[in-house]
Parts: structure tokens; C-alpha cells; sequence
């Protein structure tokens, strides 16, 4: 990302904690500082016309798919 021109965008994944209860259990900052393998990350850093792959078809018709 350094190689490319411009300025960088960050992306910040949604989650949030359905259950109440656990909601003190396992604070958000906690959970966005998890990294598990085969998830992504929790921030996500961009430039415009920075190659990108999606990993599965997303949306084929509107042109979010791999390929």
C-alpha cells in the first residue's frame, strides 16, 4: 500500500453481541483485538485503484465476485 499514490481509507468490520449477558463478558474492544485464522482483519486499509480479490461471490450481478 505504500507504493501507491494516495491517501489510505480504513474500513472497520461490524459485530456486535446479541446476548446481553455476554455483552460484559467479552467487551467489543476485546473482540476486535481477535485475530483467528481464516477470519479477517478488524481494520481493513484501502487506496483507490488498490488491487483487491474477493474470497467467495458476493454480489455477481453488481460485479462482487472473484474473477
Amino acid at each position: 500500500m505504500d507504493k501507491i499514490p494516495g491517501t489510505t481509507s480504513e474500513f472497520k468490520s461490524s459485530d456486535k453481541i446479541t446476548n446481553i449477558e455476554e455483552r460484559y463478558q467479552y467487551p467489543e474492544e476485546f473482540l476486535n483485538t481477535l485475530n483467528p485464522f481464516g477470519m479477517p482483519q478488524h481494520c481493513l486499509t484501502l487506496k483507490v485503484n488498490a488491487p483487491i480479490m474477493l474470497l467467495r461471490n458476493m454480489d455477481a450481478v453488481n460485479g462482487h465476485c472473484n474473477g
